[in-house]
């Protein structure tokens, strides 16, 4: 069992300095449906190099229904945590993952904003991940505004907790019409245009399933398609070639096994500490508020009792779109601060004009979410509200002027 308290970054490998651990299972591809991105069918996977330490990725059915269901669940952005076990197939050598657990965070996701959200959320986790005994895979989100894309606070999240070969990020686009999906490896050998690529991956049927015969899909991606071909797992001429048998595309979820979506604060065990010790702490709890209220009374009599003036205090009370307008003027406080170092970078000639780009993108999603969030407060917004608004146009202005400056073109 993983211990609890086990840091973002360190939960890649199980919190085990020494490396994750492996078991030996046979390559599960004639229970699982291989998907590709559409323009990238016969290609993205043969050509790819078989380096020692890449892995195939495969996630369970159960898993990608239940990421759908809570990024569709009330039109606001969302994210969570993939966990799952690490294999090496016994014949073939091939390493490979497997998501089995989806961990839901209960709060709205900033989209241009990923590190503190994330630390929040892998706080509430904890219990979860203590008792999965697996590794951490990645994460995923949804983006409503800046489409199947990562942005720059995305790849500073994959960069700085995300890094190792076997973990990925899945961004969601999750459009009623023409839901977008991508897989994004975040393999640190390879190259930006990669990495910013959606890449293949196997949708893992139940064990009493297979592929033959048109089995049912939780993908609803548009932009993937099954690769078709024989089924094949094995290592030529040093690159990998494994695809799965052809399949009939369905879009409705089958009767599956059930791989429950988590999410911390639901049942007797959730949150930060598990409930047998929430329900010990709190004796200790009421036995130190009374001895708190006998040394302030003690306090108060040896006290002078002059009359003393209470200065009435304002307390200021923000409706829900105040506060979604709030937060999304913190994001681009964050994304400005971010945009100012790449910015100092490039102007150093240690980053070149996509990396810039990127940053300025960044930027500019935060000022459009502002704008939407701020049309929300009505025609007469309250003084406070106006202020900030006024300081990110300033904000975003100064940015779109150094950007037009650098002479980069625009993302």
């Amino acid at each position: 069992m993983t211990g609890s308290g086990v840091s973002l970054t360190d939960a890649g490998t199980g919190g085990k300095k020494s490396g994750p651990q492996h078991g030996r299972r046979k390559l599960p591809a004639a229970r699982a449906i291989l998907w590709t991105p559409g323009d990238a069918i016969g290609s993205a996977v043969v050509d790819r190099p078989a380096r020692p330490d890449s892995y195939e990725t495969f996630i369970h059915r159960s898993v990608i229904s239940g990421i759908n269901r809570h990024v569709d669940d009330d039109g606001e952005a969302r994210f969570g945590f993939l966990l799952g076990h690490l294999y090496r197939c016994p014949d073939t050598g091939i390493r490979y993952s497997v998501a089995d657990t989806a961990i839901a965070a209960t709060e709205e996701f900033l989209e241009d904003a990923s590190g503190s959200f994330l630390i929040r959320a892998w706080a509430d986790a904890q219990p979860v991940f203590a008792g999965h005994s697996g590794v951490l895979l990645g994460w995923y989100h949804s983006h409503l505004l800046l489409g199947l894309s990562l942005s720059g606070s995305d790849e500073d999240a994959n960069e700085r907790y995300f890094g190792q070969p076997w973990q990925m990020s899945i961004v969601v686009v999750p459009d009623p019409v023409r839901p977008l999906g991508g897989v994004f490896r975040s393999d640190p050998d390879a190259g930006v245009a990669e990495r910013r690529r959606p890449s293949p991956f196997y949708e893992l049927l139940d064990d009493r399933e297979d592929a033959v015969g048109g089995a049912a899909s939780a993908v609803v991606w548009t932009n993937y398609d099954i690769d078709r071909g024989e089924p094949v797992a094995e290592v030529k001429a040093g690159r990998f070639e494994m695809t799965a048998p052809a399949l009939q595309r369905e879009r409705s979820v089958g009767p599956t096994r059930p791989v429950q979506l988590v999410i911390p604060g639901d049942g007797r065990s959730s949150g930060l500490f598990p409930a047998f010790q929430r329900r010990a702490w709190w004796p200790i709890g009421v036995f130190a508020m009374v001895m708190l209220f006998v040394a302030l009374l003690t306090i108060a009599r040896g006290l002078d009792r002059s009359p003393v003036t209470t200065l009435p205090q304002e307390r200021t009370v923000r409706t829900l779109e105040e506060r979604r307008f709030f937060d999304a003027v913190d994001g681009l406080a964050i994304a400005v601060e971010r945009y100012a170092e790449r910015s100092a970078d490039y102007e150093a000639g240690r980053i070149g004009c996509d990396l810039l780009a990127t940053g300025y993108a960044g930027a500019d999603a935060s000022f459009v979410r502002i704008a939407a969030r701020f049309g929300e407060l009505g025609p007469e917004p309250a003084e406070d509200a106006q202020g900030a608004y006024d300081t990110s146009t300033t904000e975003m202005a100064a940015i779109n002027t150094h950007f037009d400056g650098s002479g980069c073109p625009r993302p």
